[in-house]
């Protein structure tokens, strides 16, 4: 008689587990459509990614500039024209050695 009964009361205690995962699992089904690039739980990542690298493009530029304006300050004219054919040689050696 106990080991009926403490067999049911698994039994219970298991179905509802269960319909507690189902119930979770519907619930994150919902969520999603059909296209993954437009589920609900991945469009704020790619917006916040999104956000991060147009942030970090502008202060990488602002930086740039600041850089050439203050190197345009202490160097002359002709040292500044070569610093600026070293900074681009650089950056096409950095820009094709990433590509080879």
């Amino acid at each position: 008689m106990r080991l009926a009964m403490f067999t049911r009361r698994n039994e219970i205690r298991r179905d509802e587990k269960n319909k507690m995962i189902l119930a979770r699992t519907c619930e994150r089904l919902r969520g999603m459509s059909d296209d993954p690039l437009l589920s609900d739980c991945l469009r704020p990542k790619a917006i916040r990614g999104g956000a991060w690298l147009g942030t970090g493009s502008v202060a990488e530029q602002a930086l740039r500039f600041a850089r050439n304006m203050f190197l345009a300050r202490i160097l002359a004219p002709g040292a500044f024209g070569k610093m600026a054919i070293v900074l681009c040689l650089h950056r096409s050696w950095m820009c094709s050695s990433m590509w080879a």
